[in-house]
């Protein structure tokens, strides 16, 4: 059986204002590697759930970001590779660990 903790790609890029080392309108990567998506089921103060959140978990941990000089951050744009789909979104929230790795919480769908 073959099952990899992180079984997917993805694609995070900053692009404009967001990003102070760049132009208006140059992108830059801030990881491109393997990951591991998983749905992030959250429900509303009415009880309904809301499904467009998802996680993401990277295996770069908070020294690893900083060694790289750049991590992830809100509203950067995610693309991930799940085959035979691909998803995007923005990210809404990180949350980098000293050792095990970064998990980021993101919205499915371009907003």
């Amino acid at each position: 059986m073959d099952n990899p903790r992180f079984p997917h790609t993805c694609k995070i890029t900053r692009v404009g204002e967001n990003n102070p080392l760049s132009s208006e309108e140059e992108e830059v990567v801030v990881y491109e590697g393997v990951c591991r998506v998983y749905d992030k089921h959250t429900t509303s103060d009415r009880g309904e759930v809301i499904t467009s959140y998802r996680g993401l978990a990277i295996p770069v941990d908070r020294n690893g970001w900083i060694e790289r000089g750049i991590a992830p951050q809100e509203d950067d744009y995610i693309s991930i590779d799940r085959e035979p789909m691909v998803e995007d979104g923005k990210v809404i929230d990180v949350n980098p660990a000293n050792f095990g790795g970064t998990h980021i919480t993101w919205r499915y769908g371009r907003s």
